[in-house]
């Protein structure tokens, strides 16, 4: 299902690299004038886990050039969740960050509320979708699939198989959703996280999360 999406990108880097940067404005880059640049992030559907693109937004005003399409603050309505840090540190660790009931509902919630947000992208208006960054999103389907293993289809869900079995079609299915919206591009940023080897990082080596 991927196959059909016309660009599918995935960027990953350490904070402050321009991860945000180049995700939020990727729609205007063949844009020239303030007219095609507004025309282009009007189109832009753009959900934000850390409130990153605020700055960027204010600048957009600024240069009298609009805003977003559509803007969802993840961060403002989730605040209570871990933050993407702690959840590469307990992924890399080995430790789900599900690992409470509390925990577990609350990432659950958090990509259930994605897809109710998707749901409501209107038809052939929007051409791009970023989401920045996946983190939280992923940890949501994982904690969802290690939940309703049955309902899911995936049975043993160790060396890897929660995300072959599990989360990778959850993505499938989001984007293949998202698609038939008239999506064109869509954008996933992520963090880096450490590497472990046993109970200790590997000093200096860093990996896409």
């Amino acid at each position: 299902m991927i196959e059909r999406i016309s660009q599918l990108f995935t960027m990953t880097g350490a904070r402050g690299t321009g991860k945000t940067t180049l995700a939020a404005t990727y729609a205007t880059k063949d844009a020239v004038g303030e007219k095609a640049i507004e025309a282009a992030l009007d189109k832009v559907v753009y959900f934000d886990s850390e409130s990153s693109a605020n700055n960027l937004r204010r600048g957009f005003r600024e240069a009298g050039v609009g805003d977003f399409g559509m803007y969802v603050n993840l961060q403002e309505r989730f605040a209570d969740l871990p933050g993407d840090d702690d959840l590469l540190d307990l992924i890399s660790q080995g430790k789900p960050p599900w690992v409470s009931a509390g925990q577990a509902g609350a990432l659950i919630d958090y990509y259930l509320y994605i897809v109710s947000e998707l749901k409501k992208i209107t038809p052939n208006k929007y051409t791009t979708l970023v989401i920045d960054t996946c983190e939280k999103l992923e940890a949501g389907m994982a904690s969802l699939v290690e939940r309703d293993k049955r309902e899911w289809g995936v049975g043993n869900t160790a060396y890897g198989k929660l995300w072959t079995d599990g989360v990778f079609p959850l993505y499938e299915n989001l984007i293949q959703a998202v698609h038939q919206r008239g999506i064109e591009t869509v954008i996933l940023t992520f963090h880096l996280k450490n590497v472990w080897e046993g109970n200790r990082p590997v000093p200096g080596k860093v990996a896409m999360s």
